[in-house]
């Protein structure tokens, strides 16, 4: 009987591309786990998870970067969070046991999730071009997260930084993505 041995791909097999000053690149190897935690639970699970990352967990539509794990949080809605380990940079612990509440529950949704960084000057000007969302830096500041349809992809937006932005897809619909973008940006860069 022949053996099979499965490997992970990333779906658009490490995908980085530079046009003027402006990238956009895959981030492959990452780890994506949602937590849903009871609203009976909240303020018990906020007293651990403030231990767990160092801090407070984001405010609802909002992420940060723990400092205890080195993990993106990203604050989903009032009961749910979702957590990026980003390749090399956190640590991973077993969340639901770390935050203690008996209720929580964790779905890992690695392979579901493809992962891009968009970065640079021209970020924003390519991104108006087909989101609906508006991006001026006091309506969504970095830290600011939002889902969001671009060019018919349903998309999770979160502004790291002022002209850096993280999107995520399913992975079945990232070459899509990346299609709208890349022709957003060659546009806007002339």
């Amino acid at each position: 009987m022949a053996e099979f041995k499965l490997t992970r791909a990333a779906p658009l097999g490490g995908y980085h591309e530079e046009i003027g000053t402006t990238s956009l690149r895959e981030i492959d190897a990452a780890r994506a786990e949602t937590l849903c935690i009871p609203l009976s639970e909240d303020v018990a699970t906020c007293a651990a998870a403030r231990d767990l990352f160092g801090g407070p967990l984001p405010a609802v539509g909002t992420a940060t970067l723990s400092a205890g794990t080195g993990a993106h949080i990203l604050r989903l809605g009032a009961d749910r969070l979702m957590i990026l380990h980003l390749p090399d940079r956190s640590t991973r612990p077993d969340m639901a046991h770390a935050l203690g509440a008996q209720e929580v529950t964790r779905v890992d949704q690695t392979d579901y999730w493809a992962l891009l960084d968009l970065a640079g000057p021209r970020a924003i000007m390519a991104l108006e071009r087909s989101c609906r969302l508006d991006l001026h830096a006091e309506v969504f500041a970095p830290g600011h997260l939002a889902r969001t349809p671009i060019d018919g992809v349903s998309t999770l937006l979160v502004r790291l930084e002022i002209d850096r932005f993280l999107l995520m897809a399913p992975r079945s619909y990232v070459q899509s993505l990346t299609h709208s973008l890349l022709t957003s940006l060659r546009y806007v860069s002339g």
